[in-house]
């Protein structure tokens, strides 16, 4: 895995984008909608082999990942508000997005936006993400 992802060979970027699909990141945002402010953050793989270097893969290579190769990303975000009174209440969103990742939140904003007009501003919690690279 060197470097293959940092290759601009057709060869070695196809190695690539076998090794990226099943990419996974979790992460919570304390408020998506004014700036970012990300906790929590998780990087894995669906292959069990591949997610043991996963984590280094993506430190390593994230300009490449995120900049140049455009993907096909399913998407789950989960909107968590606390009431007042203690009632708890979670609004869930599922996206499929064909993009470079550094613009996926883009395509996710006017959903949240959306959801969170729904519940009153005070009660917002936290949003969590969770996506998957499923293809190219």
């Amino acid at each position: 895995m060197s470097n293959i992802l940092a290759s601009k060979s057709p060869r070695n970027i196809a190695k690539a984008k076998k090794l990226i699909k099943g990419l996974t990141l979790q992460w919570d945002d304390l408020n998506p909608l004014d700036a970012t402010h990300v906790v929590n953050t998780k990087v894995g793989h669906r292959n069990p082999v591949t997610r043991l270097s996963a984590k280094t893969m993506v430190d390593r290579y994230a300009k490449h990942i995120f900049e140049r190769i455009r993907m096909v990303w399913s998407v789950q975000i989960a909107l968590f508000f606390l009431y007042p009174n203690g009632d708890k209440y979670r609004e869930d969103i599922e996206l499929e997005c064909n993009c470079y990742l550094n613009t996926l939140n883009d395509h996710c904003l006017d959903e949240i936006k959306a959801a969170k007009k729904l519940h009153s501003d005070e009660s917002y919690n936290f949003t969590s993400f969770k996506i998957e690279c499923i293809g190219f």
